[in-house]
């Protein structure tokens, strides 16, 4: 549904709807580039799927490529998603993915809170397929101390019940094999001593662990830099409508606390 041109009550450069991994990379970016930008976000919290997600991201061809000692080609690659794709391929829409998905990633680290680590084992889905790689392509977010985000930290939409133990430690599969071996070595009791112990002291504070991983690692740390930035968060603000100018997309009607308002964006809506 689209509304019509009339007088808005604020108007900013970019006006991003949603704070998942694309709205608060794209907010970040423009923030970067010196615009005036807004992010609104329906819920309470700050996240979106993203902070309930695996947080896996797939990239071939990253930087991060040779710190587990592996090559890839471009060839392999276009023919890898030539393959799972059939005549479902945009060829252009992929080659713009495979030019910019490297430096996304490289930019993103370099001037946001965003880390990753490579995996070296991550078969692609259709192994079987031309093209297909055992590892490397994919990206996982690094581990996050949300007490980064000092008061902040309730902000931050919580993983699924199932990423968690104990009530609000999360895990992944390394923990878990610390967790339930750690009878079996000395250094895996300790590894799972330190694990619990941190837990035990993050829930004197908080209402869960603050060692974030995975999707809540990856909203986490986008968070960190958006609050870093002093970017423009509302929360609870839902995006009910697009404002049109003609063709142009010129800004979007929201509803807070019960409220209508409209948004003007001078360079774009990102949803």
């Amino acid at each position: 549904m689209a509304g019509t041109a009339q007088a808005f009550d604020e108007i900013h450069d970019v006006v991003v709807v949603g704070t998942g991994a694309g709205g608060m990379a794209a907010a970040l970016t423009a923030a970067h580039a010196g615009l005036d930008v807004v992010v609104i976000e329906k819920e309470m919290t700050f996240g979106g799927s993203t902070a309930t997600s695996g947080g896996a991201v797939w990239v071939p061809m990253t930087a991060h490529l040779k710190e587990v000692g592996l090559t890839d080609t471009r060839e392999d690659v276009m023919s890898y998603l030539s393959a799972i794709l059939g005549n479902r391929l945009r060829r252009d829409m992929m080659t713009a993915f495979l030019d910019a998905g490297p430096e996304a990633i490289a930019f993103l680290e370099a001037n946001t809170a965003l880390e990753f680590v490579p995996r070296a084992v991550s078969p692609d889905y259709r192994s079987d397929l031309p093209g297909a790689s055992t590892g490397g392509r994919t990206v996982d977010p690094a581990a996050f101390d949300g007490r980064q985000l000092g008061d902040k930290f309730a902000l931050l939409k919580p993983p699924l019940d199932t990423f968690l133990v104990f009530g609000g430690m999360m895990v992944n599969r390394k923990d878990i094999d610390v967790l339930l071996g750690a009878a079996s070595s000395v250094s895996k009791f300790k590894d799972a001593a330190s694990l619990i112990l941190r837990f035990g002291a993050d829930r004197l504070r908080y209402p869960r662990g603050t060692r974030l991983l995975m999707g809540n690692a990856m909203a986490g740390r986008l968070l960190k830099s958006a609050l870093d930035r002093k970017l423009d968060l509302r929360f609870a603000t839902a995006a009910k409508s697009l404002i049109k100018d003609g063709a142009k997309i010129s800004g979007v009607v929201v509803e807070s606390g019960g409220k209508m308002r409209r948004i003007g964006a001078r360079r774009g809506v990102v949803l």
